[in-house]
């Protein structure tokens, strides 16, 4: 009896145990089974680098291709481009094809200025061909930044839907002929906060806290780190955090290059100018890329959950700015050093160079 007791003691705890372990096996099979990335020939083409060679030997779908395109959790393209002979099909479908961007160029006629080879090379890395781009590379999964870490080895779009959005692209053999899309009227301050806009020493400034209360420098550190609040990291360095990155590489590591550096970046605006950077920098520089991080009006392909809500409240941009004021020492090329002045890394004006 007692034996039998042990053994099915026993068996019970392997049957548990087996439960426990099978999500897991499962898991890692799962992860097994993300395809590895076709192998590719790059060549010279008549403007840029090109891959002559179809990524899977079957021909794409033009349709899917549109849809790709169109889908803000696949392509995206829409978050900074526009396509004018698209932009009739708004009024039956606002949520697919309404908020096009502005960031990039019009793709009307792209594929009478590139060849079909090119066009495959800028979707599958376009860094290859444009090192300062920030378009992504869509089948790519090394040397990227900041990568959460559910899509860590999975490129955006795998080898079809590359082919897929090709096949679309394809189709825009026509110059821009249709009537332009408007851009809008200029931004205005947002409902978010109200707040008075007067000119600083170099740009427009919102000299009043939109809060009570002090910021807090190490809260403001935290949210530009956070991906999902400020993620300054995302596009800046912050030579003055480099020796935190060994410590903590999760919060510290992969600054972003897209940006200037943000040391020094208190001598080169006034407390009341990086404010109004942060709230609304578009209102200072119209065709920057940085997020306006206190703003809800008229912004481009906003999810659903996201709508009506701005990126921070009032207290974390004035923690944010708290931090940013705390970055009155330019770095030095000497080993990431903080002595003397040099100029920013790029000529971005947000945040940078003036």
């Amino acid at each position: 009896m007692k034996l039998s007791r042990i053994a099915i003691v026993f068996c019970s705890f392997a049957g548990a145990a087996g439960l426990l372990i099978q999500p897991a096996v499962a898991q890692d099979k799962k992860k097994k089974q993300v395809p590895a990335l076709v192998v590719y020939d790059v060549s010279d083409g008549p403007s840029v680098k090109a891959i002559n060679k179809s990524l899977t030997g079957k021909a794409g779908d033009a349709k899917k291709g549109e849809d790709l395109i169109a889908a803000r959790k696949k392509g995206n393209c829409f978050a900074c481009h526009e396509i004018a002979r698209l932009s009739v099909k708004v009024r039956s479908n606002p949520k697919k094809y309404a908020d096009m961007g502005k960031i990039g160029p019009r793709l009307d006629g792209v594929a009478s200025r590139y060849t079909k080879g090119e066009l495959r090379m800028l979707l599958v890395n376009s860094k290859q061909v444009f090192p300062e781009t920030i378009m992504p590379g869509f089948y790519r999964t090394k040397g990227l930044n900041r990568v959460k870490g559910k899509f860590k080895g999975r490129p955006v779009l795998n080898a079809q839907e590359i082919e897929d959005v090709l096949a679309y692209i394809m189709t825009l053999q026509e110059p821009q002929t249709h009537k332009k899309i408007a851009k809008g009227t200029p931004p205005k301050p947002p409902a978010a906060g109200k707040f008075d806009i007067v000119e600083g020493p170099s740009v427009n400034a919102i000299k009043s806290s939109l809060t009570a209360q002090a910021g807090d420098a190490a809260k403001g550190e935290d949210i530009m780190a956070a991906r999902k609040k400020g993620n300054c990291f995302a596009c800046h360095e912050v030579a003055a955090l480099a020796a935190k990155v060994r410590s903590n590489p999760k919060k510290y590591a992969d600054m972003g290059k897209i940006g200037p550096r943000l040391d020094g970046v208190a001598t080169r605006y006034s407390k009341g100018e990086l404010r109004m950077l942060l709230v609304d920098s578009k209102q200072v520089f119209p065709e920057t890329i940085m997020p306006s991080f206190f703003r809800k009006e008229k912004l481009t392909r906003v999810m659903g959950k996201f709508k009506d809500k701005t990126v921070l409240n009032p207290q974390e941009v004035e923690d944010v700015l708290a931090f940013l004021m705390t970055l009155n020492v330019e770095p030095t090329a000497d080993k990431g050093g903080l002595r003397g002045k040099t100029k920013s890394d790029t000529s971005d004006p947000a945040m940078g160079d003036k």
